[in-house]
């Protein structure tokens, strides 16, 4: 949403703009897969939200207050490298 807001088009006709914003999305996400393996909650969880049996696992594992934490941290970091760069 950051990126979206900060560099993101307002004008449909504006093609460079959407481009530029669109690089600049594929960059943060190529940089948060590195930093941690994928952007997809099943994979940094290993569990699968939308299965009761692998929720209640998350749950006991206490996993939304370990691997969430880390993630949202990670992306913050993230975000700032590439804002920074972006300058």
């Amino acid at each position: 949403m950051v990126l979206g807001l900060k560099y993101g088009h307002f004008d449909a006709s504006d093609n460079e703009q959407k481009s530029r914003a669109y690089s600049i999305a594929v960059e943060y996400t190529k940089r948060f897969k590195e930093a941690n393996g994928s952007i997809v909650c099943r994979d940094l969880l290993g569990y699968d939200l939308s299965k009761p049996d692998e929720m209640a696992c998350i749950k006991e594992k206490g996993l939304f207050g370990d691997v969430c934490p880390k993630a949202i941290k990670s992306a913050v970091e993230v975000l700032e490298g590439v804002l920074a760069d972006y300058e």
